[in-house]
């Protein structure tokens, strides 16, 4: 019963974590606003959160663990259907990836808070771990969409996985960036158009 107490109390932390970020930025996000935001004590709150370094880096860890669950459901969509064709395979990518954008203005408060850390992280160190560790793990998600299109005949064969998902992210980092900085320069639409065109310069010859 003391886990899933625990388990329940940290899904009420995150969630108010995620409150007041979306709200105030990162910065906003303290171990004393927690408290307020959840009507804990804050030695309740400190009970998980030591310092404001560990409360941040939970909600950025929070962020990633959602993202990739929802990402993971969306490529996994219908995946007992049967085989996959090329088009249908570019499809599922496209959509699992354009859930990594900030599309809305929900998932742009997310975005805004994920650049605001990852800023963070390059002058302050004890951030700089989790801050590579999302990079890694984004990585590794863009490897396996390069793999299931390789697979699916949505990609070409030769294409080596590696370095293409290290071109993606330089894509998917560059849409996010411009979008969250400068959104009068780049609409949504014109966001799936760049990522639309990416995706086809990855198919074979004769498919593009």
């Amino acid at each position: 019963m003391r886990t899933i107490d625990s388990e329940a109390r940290r899904r009420v932390l995150a969630d108010a974590v995620w409150r007041l970020i979306r709200q105030g930025g990162l910065e906003a996000a303290s171990v004393r606003a927690v408290a307020a935001e959840t009507g804990l004590s804050t030695g309740s709150v400190r009970h998980f959160f030591a310092t404001q370094d560990e409360l941040h880096v939970f909600a950025m860890e929070e962020l990633l663990r959602r993202m990739t669950a929802r990402v993971e459901d969306t490529l996994s969509a219908d995946a007992a259907a049967g085989p996959t064709g090329p088009a249908c395979a570019r499809d599922r990518v496209r959509a699992a990836l354009l859930d990594l954008l900030p599309t809305t203005a929900e998932s742009a408060a997310d975005f805004h808070a994920h650049l605001q850390f990852i800023v963070k992280a390059v002058i302050h160190r004890p951030l700089e771990p989790t801050a590579r560790r999302v990079h890694e793990e984004l990585q590794r998600f863009y490897e396996r969409c390069l793999d299931y299109l390789v697979l699916t005949g949505a990609a070409r064969a030769d294409l080596d996985p590696t370095a293409a998902a290290g071109e993606l992210a330089v894509v998917m980092d560059g849409l996010v960036l411009r979008r969250l900085t400068a959104p009068e320069l780049l609409g949504v639409e014109r966001m799936f158009d760049v990522l639309d065109g990416h995706l086809r310069g990855l198919a074979p010859r004769e498919a593009s």
